[in-house]
């Protein structure tokens, strides 16, 4: 005989006998199976051992779960507290252990059930049975109580079903798990606002620190902003760095937002500046150690500008800083980086009403303008808006593009580009501020041109990188003859790299060699002596020059092959973007007779001394920045054939 408690099996294919049901039933197979005995006890063995040892058998209960402890007993609708055992024994129905006759769960002829995703409506003996999890009793299957999905308590996810979950006070997303966590906000921009960048995904994010306390400060461009700018919301993270970045809180999330004209790609001139106390509110978003934050600046006055730059600069504790994260690929700014433009958007929205302010709208390329535009009519990339201005009002009128004209002598201008060119400047581009030119080096047209392309990430350095590159190039180099390049430092292998610029001159003797450079940048300054390549190479002489200071690097050297080098300096502070701007001269100590200007009077001399005689503008071609007066040997102030004999003179027994 097995004795059993499974009340609808007992009911639909058992006889009761005194005081036990007696079925015959196929074995069932369980992991774990209870034998409740006499004595109260409970062992884990098999129905024919209960059987023999005169006990209760529970199957699919587990003796440590306590299946044979007291619990509900059920007589019809009538209910008492007693053992599993003396219940079964006595004809009676064990509900289980520990549930309680003051729920009344004799009167119901059925319970709910979870087994899986599925539910049952089964009893608690036929629930654990089953394996299944007893939600309570009465069938409410109805209400999807078993349906799986993932339960939000605040931002902490965990998976569990519909029951579990309101049960626990959270809120059941069905059908869905924890990876990613949607418990989490979106945090990103809404469909409404008037511009936005998301923020990157934990897996292929990088964040930039913009803090007033270092050298740091980023700007991002936006466009077709058709309402006026109330509020930006924007992501980044609060780091400290002491050897290595660490996380902190920042306890003053005062920042610096900036608007500002585009000037060719680049932020320009300031339309608008606040020092705002934004809110900032923890996301529960970790990317890597670290805890992303959403931080709220409303400004105390609207902004309006229909497109240009935003700048985002934390001003408050110096000691934790402002990382402002990615938001994809595109063009941002750096001020105080190695490379200033940088190819990573950064994540940011631009919130106000659509419309409600009218102006002036012009087209800069036609010169056409129209007055009294609202500005949502008005916020395309080929549009200009003027809030509250005239087309008659505006300087410089419509169609007149100005900006900033630089030049060396530390003059500036804000003119057109053709203007700029006839003043010898360099225009700094559309609506450049004359703040962009501190430092301008400006080549003449009489200059020698490097050609080497411009330097940019992961940029492979082998036009003249002499020793610094594989191919140890290096340009040739007339003295006398200025040439003006272009370099900077640029991100490569994981670190900051110069673009070196070498180039080559041959000496024929003992002299005073000098190299002179002007730089847009601070820049090591070398004269490297080459006797036989980059293996024998030795450094003669080198210094560093501040900024746009003229300084000239000298050293007196033998006869042979020497590289002058030019390269910007690495250091925090003194960066150098990609096509920054020098011009250098090498001279020598003028010789006598020296027609070739190669520091030397010999015999290699003499077929350019007979060339300036006949056909002056040939060696002026053959030999640019050399003095032809270096055959002045008669002193007559004048090359001519007087000083043939001089010349011949000088060559076979020296000169006086």
């Amino acid at each position: 005989m097995i004795l059993t408690s499974l009340r609808a099996a007992a009911r639909a294919a058992c006889t009761a006998v005194i005081a036990l049901m007696v079925c015959a039933m196929p074995p069932l197979a369980f992991a774990e199976d209870a034998c409740c005995t006499p004595d109260g006890g409970c062992q884990a063995i098999s129905a024919a051992q209960c059987n023999s040892a005169g006990g209760v058998f529970l199957a699919g209960q587990s003796c440590a779960a306590g299946a044979c402890g007291v619990g509900a007993c059920c007589a019809g609708p009538s209910c008492v507290q007693t053992t599993a055992y003396v219940c079964v024994f006595n004809g009676r129905d064990f509900l289980g252990a520990g549930l309680l006759c003051a729920d009344n769960p004799c009167q119901f002829e059925t319970g709910t059930c979870c087994v899986g995703g599925a539910c049952e409506p089964l009893l608690p003996p036929a629930c654990a049975a089953a394996g299944g999890q007893f939600l309570g009793f009465g069938n409410t299957c109805v209400n999807g109580p078993c349906t799986p999905g993932a339960c939000c308590t605040g931002v902490t996810c965990s998976e569990t079903n519909a029951f579990g979950c309101n049960q626990s006070g959270g809120s059941f997303l069905p059908g869905g798990g924890c990876t990613p966590n949607p418990c989490v906000p979106d945090f990103a921009c809404s469909a409404s606002a008037l511009f936005g960048q998301n923020r990157d995904a934990v897996d292929s994010f990088e964040a930039g620190t913009s803090e007033e306390q270092t050298q740091f400060r980023r700007f991002d461009n936006f466009s077709g902003v058709a309402g006026p700018i109330e509020q930006v919301r924007f992501w980044g993270f609060d780091l400290g760095f002491a050897g290595g970045f660490f996380e902190c809180v920042e306890s003053d999330p005062t920042f610096q937002i900036s608007f500002h004209r585009d000037a060719g790609g680049r932020p320009g001139a300031l339309v608008c500046s606040h020092s705002v106390l934004a809110t900032r509110t923890p996301t529960g978003v970790f990317y890597d150690f670290a805890e992303l934050n959403e931080y709220v600046a409303v400004l105390p006055e609207a902004c309006v500008l229909t497109g240009g730059w935003i700048g985002i600069t934390g001003q408050g504790d110096p000691s934790c800083w402002f990382m402002w994260i990615s938001a994809g690929p595109g063009l941002s700014w750096c001020d105080g980086c190695a490379e200033s433009a940088q190819s990573r958007n950064r994540a940011f929205c631009l919130e106000g009403p659509l419309g409600g302010v009218s102006g002036a709208c012009c087209h800069p390329a036609t010169g056409g303008c129209a007055d009294g535009v609202d500005i949502a009519n008005c916020a395309s990339a080929t549009q200009r808006f003027h809030p509250g201005a005239t087309c008659g009002q505006l300087d410089p009128p419509c169609g007149v593009i100005v900006g900033a004209c630089c030049r060396e002598d530390l003059l500036c201008f804000q003119v057109t580009a053709a203007e700029c060119g006839e003043l010898g400047g360099v225009w700094s581009g559309a609506e450049t501020s004359c703040d962009h030119c501190p430092c301008v080096v400006y080549c003449p047209s009489s200059a020698a041109g490097e050609g080497e392309p411009l330097c940019s990430t992961n940029y492979v350095d082998e036009y003249n990188g002499g020793c610094g590159s594989a191919s140890h190039a290096a340009l040739p180099l007339s003295f006398n003859v200025m040439v003006c390049g272009t370099s900077g430092i640029f991100e490569a292998d994981g670190g900051a790299r110069a673009d070196q610029d070498w180039y080559s001159v041959t000496i024929g003797g003992p002299t005073l060699l000098r190299w002179t450079v002007r730089a847009e940048f601070a820049a090591i300054l070398r004269i490297v002596s080459n006797p036989g390549g980059c293996e024998s190479a030795v450094e003669v002489a080198s210094l560093t020059t501040p900024t746009c200071e003229t300084t000239t690097l000298q050293a007196d050297v033998a006869a042979g092959n020497f590289w002058l080098v030019v390269q910007p300096l690495v250091t925090p502070g003194d960066n150098a973007a990609c096509g920054a701007r020098y011009h250098a001269t090498a001279q020598i100590t003028a010789v006598r007779g020296d027609m070739n200007c190669d520091g030397a009077f010999n015999n290699f001399d003499i077929d350019p001394f007979v060339l300036a005689l006949v056909d002056p503008a040939g060696y002026a071609a053959a030999y640019p920045g050399c003095d032809p007066l270096h055959g002045d040997l008669d002193e007559s102030g004048a090359l001519n054939n007087f000083d043939i004999d001089p010349f011949v003179t000088c060559l076979i027994s020296g000169c006086p």
